[in-house]
């Protein structure tokens, strides 16, 4: 009882708390990811800014290309005159060779770091490649990037007539002019700005961050974005304790549920509480009556065995055999016999007899119930029981009109307890008289195979309905409680039956019968020894 009560309690807050743990999962996530879009969408407001730089930047080399003049000498003169810090390069639009800084020919050290820096893109054919895809997509100008000193350099080129103009756009330059497109940077701590944002390379080195928050050694960011050409090799990395918002936001759903799990925690210790102690008064209540039944049942039994004996000893007294039935005394022709009083002690004895099973089973049922019904075996014959049984009920079962036949195979000496094998049969028998005296005959048959004796008890009267043959067992349980039936008992007695025959290492149950019940016993049933 304790455990159902437990169990009651503790798998409802079980099942609640993974519930709970669930939804508030769930929420953690839902929050994370909402977050996470939040700071995606600021930056990509970020690489919109950056997208504007470079869209300014290329404006700008966009017009000193289309100044750049076609003649190799002119290209130098217009260079120093108008623009000393441009780096440019010429090439032919059809076969990709480089025009200028003239190959062959002196050239400044400035244009000879040009073309040191810039050799894989005009000699391995990047430049070209970057020409021929522009123009197949319709446009005569864009961005090549190459790698140089473990950094991005970047080169607009400008398709014009017969020759390709393409400008560098100096790192130095881009990183010093981009800074002023981005957010101011934060120092100290600043509770408005608990995030920083990192702008990083190709190499992976930071070129310009922003907001107080600092990372941990090793921190992973909370998004990383990738910048939009021609700096796609750049990356946006956001740290921030936004991070840590889903849990904020969490711990009012999660205290809302520890709320509700200590609610329903107290009223289900309420509720395991009240049911523990109806529980506990019916328990007692049920054990006082069994305490009051038993001891009025014992209270009985003394009265009722003097009143069993005064009988007998008042039918020895009156000279009668206490077997003769009703006609046989009136056919007595006796001064000295008074035949109606020896009828009546005949009731009396009779039914006492029926009144001392009543309490007998009474009083086993209730040790049945308390847990100390058990069985005492001696030295018996199994047949010479059934013989006693049928000789005590033999009155009352002619009385009904019913013969019992005895088909006895069971003579051996075995260890058997002689008043619980009596009183299966006389529940058996009792049963016979009540539900089956329309069937005029019984029969009780008996057998031995080793330990095991088997008796078989049937009737011909209207037999066991086959959906009531297990239910016939449960303790007041009868196929009928309508008046009309004129059957009257406790409905205790094939409980009784079927619990003395476990508790004698056998069964009691209900057989198929081509007319009327049948019950077949067995009990466990030890030899006797016999020395040699």
């Amino acid at each position: 009882m304790v455990a159902l009560l437990v169990a009651m309690v503790v798998v409802p807050l079980v099942a609640l708390g993974a519930l709970g743990a669930r939804l508030v999962a769930g929420h953690r996530r839902a929050a994370k990811h909402q977050v996470t879009n939040l700071i995606e969408d600021r930056l990509r407001e970020v690489d919109a800014n950056i997208g504007r730089f470079m869209e300014d930047q290329e404006n700008a080399l966009l017009k000193l290309a289309e100044a750049v003049p076609l003649e190799v000498t002119d290209i130098r003169m217009q260079l120093r005159r108008e623009r000393r810090d441009a780096d440019v390069l010429v090439t032919e639009l059809a076969t990709g060779r480089l025009v200028y800084p003239p190959p062959g020919r002196p050239i400044s050290e400035d244009e000879h770091d040009l073309l040191e820096r810039t050799r894989t893109v005009w000699e391995g054919g990047a430049l070209a490649d970057a020409v021929r895809s522009g123009q197949r997509g319709g446009v005569d100008h864009g961005w090549v990037g190459f790698f140089h000193g473990g950094g991005l350099h970047l080169l607009l080129w400008w398709a014009h007539g017969e020759r390709v103009v393409a400008i560098e756009l100096q790192r130095i330059r881009l990183l010093s002019e981009l800074v002023s497109y981005l957010p101011a940077t934060a120092t100290g701590s600043d509770d408005r700005t608990p995030y920083r944002t990192t702008l990083v390379d190709a190499s992976g080195a930071t070129v310009y961050q922003w907001g107080a928050y600092e990372p941990a050694p090793g921190e992973a960011p909370v998004a990383t974005f990738s910048l939009s050409p021609p700096l796609s090799a750049w990356t946006l990395r956001h740290f921030s304790r936004v991070s840590d918002l889903p849990t904020s936001l969490s711990s009012t759903l999660e205290f809302n549920l520890i709320v509700m799990l200590v609610a329903v925690a107290l009223a289900l210790v309420a509720l395991a509480v009240i049911l523990f102690r109806i529980r506990t008064r019916e328990m007692k209540i049920a054990s006082e009556r069994v305490t009051f039944v038993n001891q009025v049942s014992h209270e009985l039994k003394t009265p009722l065995t003097n009143i069993r004996l005064y009988a007998e000893l008042l039918t020895g007294h009156l000279g009668l055999d206490p077997d003769l039935d009703e006609e046989e005394l009136a056919e007595l022709d006796d001064p000295d016999v008074d035949v109606v009083a020896s009828r009546y002690v005949g009731v009396i004895t009779a039914e006492s007899q029926r009144l001392s099973r009543l309490i007998t089973n009474v009083l086993t049922f209730a040790r049945g119930q308390e847990g100390r019904l058990e069985v005492r075996p001696s030295k018996r014959v199994v047949d010479d029981i059934v013989r006693a049984t049928r000789a005590t009920f033999g009155p009352t079962l002619e009385q009904a009109g019913v013969a019992v036949k005895l088909e006895l195979a069971a003579p051996a000496v075995v260890h058997v307890d002689a008043d619980a094998l009596e009183q299966i049969l006389a529940n058996l028998l009792n049963n016979i008289e009540k539900y089956a005296r329309s069937g005029g005959e019984a029969r009780i048959a008996t057998s031995q195979a080793g330990d095991t004796t088997t008796l078989r008890i049937s009737d011909k009267g209207p037999g066991i309905p086959e959906a009531q043959r297990e239910r016939i067992f449960e303790p007041f349980h009868r196929i009928s409680d309508k008046l009309s039936d004129g059957v009257s008992g406790t409905g205790i007695g094939l409980d009784i039956a079927r619990r003395l025959a476990r508790l004698h290492g056998g069964d009691l149950r209900v057989v198929e019968s081509a007319v009327g019940a049948a019950f077949e016993l067995t009990i466990h049933t030890p030899r006797e020894e016999v020395s040699p």
